[in-house]
Order: C-alpha cells, then sequence, then structure tokens
C-alpha cells in the first residue's frame, strides 16, 4: 500500500501535471531576479546570495526531470520516440521568444546609453547567443549573460533525446550514470588540472543539476526505484525540510567554497523537486499550488528572458526621479517583470504552445487526457516540458 503520504508508483505514471512545479518556477525566477537586481542596484550584497545559482539549477533539474519523464514514457508505450515531434515542440516553446528577445536587447542596446563596455560584449557575443553556444563563452559579461543556460538546455535538448532513442532507455541510463562519475570527478581539482584545455571546457559546461533531472525521472520511472525514494522520504516534513535547506543554502552564498556550494545546491534542489513529486497533498506543496506561486510560475519563461530589460528600466527610472532605496527597486523590478511575463505569455507565446498540440507527446499509463500544459486554464495543464 506504501505511506499514505507518498504517492504510489500506479498514481505517478498516471500524473499528467505534477503539484507544485509550477510553483517551484516561481521560487527559481524570483531567486534569479533578486540575485540580477542586487548585482545591478547593489553589488556588494552578492556575496551574501547565491540566489541565481540556486534558481538556475532548480529550472535545471525540473528540466531534465520533465523532459526524461515524457521521453521515457513515450519509449515504455511506443517503443520508440518521435525526434520530429519533441524537437517541433521544443521549438515552439524555446525559439520564437527567444529570438524576439535577442532582437528588442540589439535596439535596446543600439539606442541607450549604456556602459560602452557592455554593448561591445553584447555584439560580440551576438553570433553565440544567435546559436546557443554562449555558455562556452560566459566570460562576456553583458545585460544578456542569462543566455547561457538556454544554450545549457538546448544542448542537452540536442543531444539526450538522440541518445535516448538509439541507445534506448537501459543503455542510455548507463551513460548517464558514467557521465554523472565523469562530472564528479571533474569536480576535484587534482583531476581537473590533469586534464587538457578542451576537455575542461567541456566537462565545465555539462550541468550536473541537469543530469540529476535526468536520475530523478529513471528512478521515479522504475517501480522499484519509486518504492525505495518514497520510503526513504515519506515524512510529511521532508518537503519543508527540502525547501528549509534550499533558502539556507541560498543565504550563504559565495561563504561556502564554489563547488561545494554548487553541489549541495544541487542535491537540496533535486530534494525539493522529489519531494513536491511524492507528496503533492503536503502543506509545503498546496502553498506552491496557490494562485500567485502558479501563475508566476506558468509565466516564468517570459520573466526570465526580459527581466534584464526589466531591470534596465527600473534603473533609468530610479535615476530619473531620484529613488535610492532597494527595497522599493526590488519591487518594481518584481511587479514589471511579472507583468511584462504575463503578457508575453498570453499575448505572444500561447499562440506558438497551441501548435505544440499537434505534436503532442504520449498519454500517461492510466490513458488520462493529455492537456499540454500550455492549454488555456489555470488547472488544465498536463505535464509541463519548460
Amino acid at each position: 500500500m506504501g505511506n499514505p503520504a507518498t504517492t504510489s508508483h500506479d498514481q505517478f505514471l498516471a500524473t499528467t501535471r505534477f503539484a507544485g512545479l509550477d510553483g517551484l518556477r516561481a521560487i527559481a525566477i524570483l531567486l534569479v531576479i533578486w540575485h540580477h537586481t542586487i548585482e545591478v542596484f547593489a553589488p556588494a550584497l552578492l556575496q551574501f546570495s547565491g540566489a541565481g545559482y540556486a534558481g538556475v539549477r532548480l529550472f535545471f533539474v525540473i528540466s531534465g526531470f520533465l523532459i526524461t519523464t515524457l521521453l521515457l514514457r513515450e519509449h515504455s508505450q511506443r517503443g520508440a520516440i518521435s525526434l520530429r515531434n519533441f524537437y517541433v515542440r521544443r521549438v515552439l516553446r524555446i525559439m520564437p521568444l527567444y529570438y524576439t528577445t535577442i532582437v528588442l536587447y540589439v535596439v535596446v542596446i543600439a539606442a541607450a546609453n549604456l556602459d560602452p563596455q557592455y554593448e561591445a560584449n553584447f555584439f560580440e557575443g551576438l553570433p553565440y547567443y544567435a546559436t546557443f553556444t554562449s555558455n562556452f563563452h560566459f566570460e562576456l559579461h553583458c545585460h544578456f549573460r542569462q543566455a547561457w543556460s538556454l544554450a545549457a538546455e538546448e544542448q542537452f535538448y540536442l543531444t539526450w533525446p538522440i541518445l535516448l532513442s538509439v541507445a534506448g532507455s537501459r543503455r542510455a541510463g548507463w551513460v548517464l550514470l558514467a557521465l554523472l562519475g565523469v562530472v564528479h570527478l571533474f569536480l576535484l581539482d587534482d583531476v581537473r588540472a590533469a586534464l587538457p584545455g578542451r576537455a575542461t571546457q567541456l566537462l565545465s559546461r555539462v550541468q550536473m543539476s541537469i543530469l540529476f533531472g535526468v536520475g530523478l525521472a529513471y528512478t521515479l520511472h522504475s517501480r522499484r526505484g519509486h518504492r525505495l525514494v518514497s520510503s526513504l522520504l515519506a515524512g510529511r516534513a521532508w518537503p519543508m525540510v527540502s525547501l528549509a535547506a534550499l533558502a539556507l543554502l541560498n543565504g550563504l552564498g559565495s561563504r561556502i567554497p564554489t563547488a561545494p556550494h554548487h553541489y549541495m545546491l544541487e542535491v537540496a534542489g533535486l530534494l525539493v523537486v522529489l519531494c513536491c513529486l511524492l507528496q503533492p497533498t503536503s502543506i509545503a506543496v498546496r502553498v506552491l499550488e496557490s494562485s500567485p506561486m502558479s501563475e508566476v510560475g506558468l509565466y516564468s519563461y517570459g520573466i526570465y528572458m526580459l527581466h534584464i530589460l526589466c531591470i534596465l528600466a527600473v534603473r533609468a527610472l530610479s535615476e530619473a526621479v531620484g529613488v535610492d532605496s532597494l527595497a522599493l527597486q526590488t519591487l518594481a523590478v518584481v511587479a514589471l517583470s511579472v507583468a511584462v511575463g504575463r503578457v508575453s505569455y498570453y499575448r505572444f507565446e500561447r499562440p506558438f504552445l497551441e501548435l505544440k498540440r499537434r505534436f503532442g507527446a504520449v498519454t500517461p499509463a492510466s490513458n488520462a487526457s493529455t492537456a499540454p500544459r500550455d492549454a488555456p486554464g489555470p488547472k488544465g495543464r498536463g505535464l509541463p516540458t519548460h
């Protein structure tokens, strides 16, 4: 029967929308906004915050889990994966807003009186932004630096589904374990120093939090794995404990050495996502499912792409009216970013999301309805994929 606090494996396989994940996206995007806001208005506070790292790694874990869950379900039910449908869905979700945002940046940076070095860095990095390779040129410090995480995700989308499709889920799982082992070894200073420069550059761009999300999908897709983690995390306190751990690590910021800090953030993010999946009726998940949280999470992609432009707008307004309050500036940035993200979602992104329905993924094990995550209606969304 299992612990009543956790979902059964059959319930997990039948789930088309995982409770709390939109709320986690809201937390992730708010952490990223906070990081970039203090970077502009109060850079001295950055040493006390790991918010940007925590937010992006939470996004990565969710993305790795959801994408792999879709692929594993399709492979289990059909014996194959439609790479064509997968990549069409990804293009419709990512590309329209991404390239539109690049055009907006070109217009704003060319027209506004910004730091000349920022402007030079942006136009120097434009070929890398356009080809999703900016994570290999992260030294280009400019106002479009959030593109590095989209590049990391696109490289994951480009490689992992093909590997899973060609090798099959079992062999791909062994490749995943090997890659996790290699990346863990790479964290050791002696190993990293002994590697050639190109190998170091390549391995440093592999996002362990995405791999953790992939591993989580494999674990929960397996009945034995689901039973194991359910027994380990059956206590009702786990959702709150995992969220508290994520908050603590964010607050510690740079006071922990970089590699251990990032590793602990990834583990905390993994636990937070896992608790949402296993305990969808917990108090913490109910809070994450509340309307403000789930709605912000729904707009999170648009917010992520456009929030730095909002920060620049608030900075210009603050200088014009003489406001020097970090609290007011932060509230203004959050409010403007959420408003812009909402407009982006409903007025720009949704027509492309509707097209995704023609290239939908497989139905879940229960044969329940699989309306796309981005279909209209706050509670009518299916398995989310971004």
